[in-house]
């Protein structure tokens, strides 16, 4: 028995936040919390009998809405990690993006794209990337068979900006401030790519200032930079 694998189970009762279940038999006994139902209530009939994923060995739990679709939980297995899927965008919201992927079941929309997984690019708006109906091309982040979703990332295939800025500690850049915050200030120093200028004096939105890159962290896809002695920003 192992996680991710599926059991025959058989309803015995009933807990506040359970279903208590029989694996395959005389098999252990288990537990399928309400969320991890066909539905959240949790409904069930003793001696109901379905098939539920293996989510816990210790303890015991399943989840029951991970088997609720043999087509679309057969589609889900077939992916892997990052394999490249296309698919065609059905709906575009303020947290991310939904995307029926091919092959999917019909009227499935398994794929998800969150929203720091569109761009690398900074943007004020989902719609600024994609809109319904387009077609898109990412990389599979993690599959999901208990939510029926896929993780799509299109910035995973895009070109990293900030590996080129590896080699330029030491240059000397001008741009506009784009954020102020307690700690400091954000400059767009290139296209997509804003460094954070730290402990320095507020200086107003838009304001051009002329930095020096002083580490990149490709890691964490953070520049830090300085402000030069004889820096005079213009406003």
């Amino acid at each position: 028995m192992r996680i991710g694998e599926t059991a025959t189970v058989t309803v015995t009762g009933f807990e506040p936040r359970n279903v208590l279940v029989q694996l395959d038999g005389p098999g252990p006994a288990g537990r399928i919390p309400h969320s991890e139902m066909f539905d959240a209530a949790g409904t069930a009939t003793i001696g109901q009998t379905f098939e539920a994923e293996i989510i816990s060995l210790d303890p015991i739990m399943l989840s029951a809405r991970a088997c609720a679709n043999p087509a679309t939980r057969a589609f889900l297995l077939s992916l892997r990690r990052g394999q490249i899927i296309s698919g065609t965008v059905t709906s575009v919201r303020t947290f991310g993006v939904f995307v029926a992927l091919d092959g999917e079941p019909t009227e499935s929309e398994t794929g998800f794209i969150q929203v720091p997984e569109l761009t690398w690019s900074h943007i004020s708006s989902t719609t600024e990337v994609v809109e319904p109906g387009q077609r898109v091309t990412g990389e599979i982040l993690d599959i999901d068979t208990r939510r029926a979703q896929v993780s799509v990332s299109l910035k995973a295939l895009q070109p990293d900006p900030f590996i080129p800025y590896a080699t330029r500690v030491g240059e000397t850049l001008t741009g506009p401030v784009t954020k102020v915050v307690p700690f400091g200030s954000f400059i767009r120093i290139g296209p997509g790519i804003e460094a954070m200028l730290r402990g320095t004096e507020p200086y107003p939105i838009g304001t051009e200032l002329t930095v020096t890159i002083a580490e990149v962290d490709l890691q964490r896809h953070r520049i830090t930079v300085d402000l030069p002695l004889d820096s005079h920003p213009e406003a």
